[in-house]
């Protein structure tokens, strides 16, 4: 997904979605860059070892320069975004190895529970490396302290191995625990905005189910292709997720759904319908419903058909980053009204400066200050009554004034 996002930025169509994405650091452009050459050969990215890296991007959106701006003379904005994520092996969510720092290297109930790792047991991929233990422990602090999260929930895994409930619920506990400790659950439940990607809709057995289910609309770009927007995203994950999937049963899919509403705040999960790869477009240049895989599953390992069209990989990023910035302009401007409100920082029972104390009686901030009051002044004074001998002015005598003299704004003054 991380490979694709480069990808999705550069299909974008321009106007106030027109942003461009750059590595942070050096470590990050090595990373992601191998990934996307992998891509650009359509090939999947190699899986991610051990260790924890920390990937930096940067996301900038100029402004549009409005006609204020250019009436000023001021120069253009900007819009800055900063994504920083952790990059682990996918064997590090495994239940075993979140709840005890390392699994067992005699026990292969690893790989009976997760066969797309069959090459030993979980102990054989951390238990040569001291530093794996470590490893944990950052992303665990790294996703205790983060304000916002994109879960993957892939249909075809759970409707292979039936586990993505485990590997969900292993790791949102020993997130809860790390947040409380950092004082993060005030009121029981995490703070994070949540993205969930309902991902591979480009698999057929995943289409098929949104196609069956009236959630697909076509979209708006030239190559018609299908999508899945909004509410339907959501009632596609709901319904993934309460109902029996291709055919075999539901899983623990109602169990994914049921953590996720009990650890996070409704208002703050967005999902969406993603893939990577996006869907085939043959030489027709046109979507067409009997070919639309993009995964050839055909040799030894998957490779990508043709052309790569990610659907919803960059828009949770976007979503995330906007609610996050809302949310701390909304507290910062908070806190500067309870900073400037006469009588800030006093409570009822607390003594003010003569000693006195009235635990029972609202402090004066609760009570309306006089100036919340119309003052006399927003009455019409005796002396705005015309008196008998004088006449008032007509509209149409002031309509007929002259405003020759008032200077009009420039708005279509480009050249300032």
């Amino acid at each position: 997904m991380l490979a694709a996002l480069a990808t999705a930025v550069t299909q974008q169509r321009g106007g106030e979605q027109d942003w461009i994405l750059f590595s942070a650091d050096p470590s990050t452009s090595r990373s992601l860059g191998s990934a996307r050459q992998q891509l650009a050969r359509q090939r999947f990215p190699v899986p991610t070892q051990y260790e924890a890296r920390e990937l930096s991007l940067q996301l900038v959106r100029p402004e549009r320069r409005r006609w204020m701006r250019r009436l000023t003379r001021r120069r253009p904005g900007r819009t800055a975004i900063q994504l920083v994520l952790m990059d682990v092996s996918g064997r590090m969510y495994h239940p075993d190895v979140l709840n005890d720092g390392l699994a067992d290297p005699d026990d292969d109930s690893v790989d009976d529970l997760d066969p797309a790792y069959d090459d030993g047991p979980a102990g054989d991929l951390f238990g040569d490396e001291p530093e794996a233990g470590d490893a944990v422990e950052l992303l665990v602090d790294h996703l205790a302290r983060a304000d916002g999260m994109v879960y993957l929930f892939d249909p075809v895994r759970e409707l292979e191995s039936q586990d993505s409930y485990l590997y969900l619920e292993a790791m949102l506990e020993r997130v809860l625990q790390r947040a409380e400790q950092l004082g993060r659950l005030p009121d029981g439940k995490l703070p994070h905005y949540l993205a969930v990607c309902v991902n591979k809709i480009d698999d057929r057995r995943v289409f098929n189910q949104a196609y069956d289910g009236g959630f697909l609309s076509v979209g708006d770009d030239d190559d018609m292709l299908p999508q899945i927007t909004g509410e339907d995203a959501a009632e596609f994950f709901r319904s993934l997720c309460s109902r029996e999937t291709a055919g075999a049963p539901a899983g623990s899919g109602p169990r994914v759904r049921g953590s996720i509403e009990r650890h996070f705040h409704p208002g703050r999960v967005r999902y969406f319908a993603s893939s990577s790869v996006g869907f085939h477009v043959g030489p027709s240049a046109l979507f067409r419903i009997q070919d639309f895989e993009n995964v050839d599953h055909s040799g030894a390992k998957p490779r990508i058909r043709g052309e790569l069209r990610p659907i919803n990989v960059l828009e949770p990023f976007l979503w995330l980053a906007e609610s996050i910035r809302a949310r701390s302009t909304t507290s910062a401007l908070d806190d500067r009204t309870r900073r400037s409100s006469p009588g800030a920082g006093r409570a009822e029972g607390v003594p003010d400066a003569t000693g006195a104390s009235s635990p029972m009686v609202p402090p004066p901030t609760m009570v309306p200050p006089p100036t919340m009051v119309p003052p006399p002044t927003m009455v019409p004074p005796p002396t705005m009554v015309p008196p008998p001998d004088m006449v008032p002015p007509r509209a149409d005598d002031e309509a007929d004034s002259p405003t020759d003299d008032v200077p009009q704004p420039p708005w279509n003054n480009d050249a300032r």
